[in-house]
């Protein structure tokens, strides 16, 4: 499962927890055995409200 996360990297605990406490559960999805992972799609200059973050997730 792929989420965008748009903003701070400090709301990235928070995506998250939305993440599995949201879509995983209502989804009926089952987390499996996998990594987590996220991609940081900009560079250094993007604005901190900007930044888009992938965050992947192990599914069944």
């Amino acid at each position: 499962m792929r989420a965008e996360f748009v903003g701070h990297y400090a709301g990235l605990e928070a995506a998250w927890g939305r993440l599995y406490g949201e879509h995983v559960a209502a989804g009926g999805f089952t987390v499996r055995d996998g990594v987590n992972f996220e991609v940081y799609l900009n560079d250094h200059r993007t604005p901190p409200d900007q930044l888009r973050t992938d965050l992947y997730l192990p599914i069944e």
